[in-house]
């Protein structure tokens, strides 16, 4: 009974360790292709003008989608996965040519926000999300040293400030709310704005819309922007935009509305 015991153990040690040796081998292989992507995008990218491409986007920016006078924007910060969904994590990297040369902290500037505010005419709110929170009050040490938008956090924090009131209703249909304090781009000089997220009715009522745009680099100067309104995920749509003779295109995408 122990010599089978002592099989069993012994085939299940031999099995684990053969699994996880796959795991690591395909781990590296992604690891490797991705380094390889990032250093073809980067080459090409050199003599490649992104600013006009940051126009081309803001004009493909659907303004019917968003009637509200109030536009939540949603930036993404860097962020490191496991490409097999492991856990405990066997592979988690930082994607390098997911978006290199173009990306949130390109598109998502001070100066380029005070351009959509005047070209949408509405109130820009920026809000983290990956963390999912606004701009506001003082950020502690560990984030200011991970964040890539110091500068927009900065910028944000010389507009002005307004209130995220939430709406709803608790166990016993009894009316609760919440508050929360962010610094927003101003329409107009707009002060102390307020906007409500209200679901205390069958059709809950906000006063505001989200717009966040997700960006991918791929070789032959190609950036795919998807499009997502109001976090209506399952409605995203794609863009994608090739650089030729010194011009922005809009190609066909095979993936578009997707």
């Amino acid at each position: 009974m122990k010599l089978l015991f002592s099989f069993l153990l012994l085939s299940f040690f031999i099995v684990g360790f053969s699994q996880n040796n796959r795991k690591y081998d395909r781990c590296e292989k992604e690891i490797k292709e991705d380094s390889i992507l990032f250093k073809k995008i980067i080459t090409e990218s050199k003599h490649v003008n992104y600013t006009s491409l940051t126009y081309k986007i803001m004009d493909d920016i659907d303004k019917s989608l968003i009637p509200e006078d109030n536009l939540i924007i949603l930036y993404h910060e860097k962020r490191r996965i496991n490409p097999f969904d492991e856990e405990p994590c066997f592979c988690c990297y930082e994607i390098l040519a997911e978006h290199p040369v173009y990306n949130d902290t390109i598109f998502w500037t001070k100066n380029h926000i005070k351009i959509l505010v005047k070209k949408l005419q509405k109130n820009i709110i920026p809000k983290d999300a990956t963390r999912g929170n606004f701009i506001y009050g003082k950020a502690d040490r560990n984030f200011k040293k991970f964040t890539i938008f110091r500068k927009l956090i900065d910028a944000t924090k010389r507009q002005e400030i307004g209130t995220y009131q939430k709406k709803a209703l608790n166990a016993n249909y009894e009316n609760i709310s919440d508050e929360e304090k962010f610094y927003y781009f101003p329409f107009n000089h707009k002060k102390n704005l307020v906007i409500t997220e209200d679901n205390t009715s069958s059709e809950p009522k906000d006063d505001f819309n989200t717009l966040e745009l997700v960006f991918f680099n791929e070789i032959n100067n190609k950036v795919i922007v998807q499009f997502i309104y109001n976090e209506k995920y399952n409605e995203a749509y794609s863009k994608t935009y090739q650089y030729k003779n010194r011009e922005w295109e809009l190609i066909e995408n095979p993936f578009e509305n997707e």
